[in-house]
């Protein structure tokens, strides 16, 4: 089981796995609620003006947020190991070899059901 691998067997990339947007929906709703709310209460000249300058201004850093939320967590699966790697400019970064896992164990919510995401391991 701890063989020496020999020099010709590479290690090769199989997939790279990053979480949907569906898991942002929340993030992405609230963004977009204020968003609409900031600029609803510019244009109706609501006053005071720094209240809805502050609501765009938070939906729109939300917006900002969600893609690099997105690129900040990644699982890579190659031929001998699964790697995941959390963090942006300061990463994380944890290695399993593939022969070391034993059992996978999947749950799904009730909406992920209906949606049609992941799989049922029976």
């Amino acid at each position: 089981m701890l063989e020496v691998k020999p020099a010709s067997v590479r290690e090769y990339s199989i997939a790279l796995i990053r979480r949907s947007y569906w898991y942002y929906m929340g993030q992405i709703t609230v963004g977009a609620i204020l968003t609409c709310a900031g600029a609803a209460l510019l244009i109706k000249g609501f006053q005071p003006m720094q209240l809805g300058f502050a609501l765009l201004i938070i939906g729109i850093v939300s917006w900002i947020i969600i893609p690099l939320a997105h690129r900040s967590v990644s699982w890579r699966i190659t031929s001998d190991r699964l790697m995941e790697q959390r963090g942006i400019l300061a990463t994380s970064r944890r290695e399993v070899e593939l022969q070391d896992i034993r059992s996978i164990e999947v749950t799904r919510r009730l909406r992920q059901r209906f949606a049609g995401l992941g799989d049922d391991i029976r």
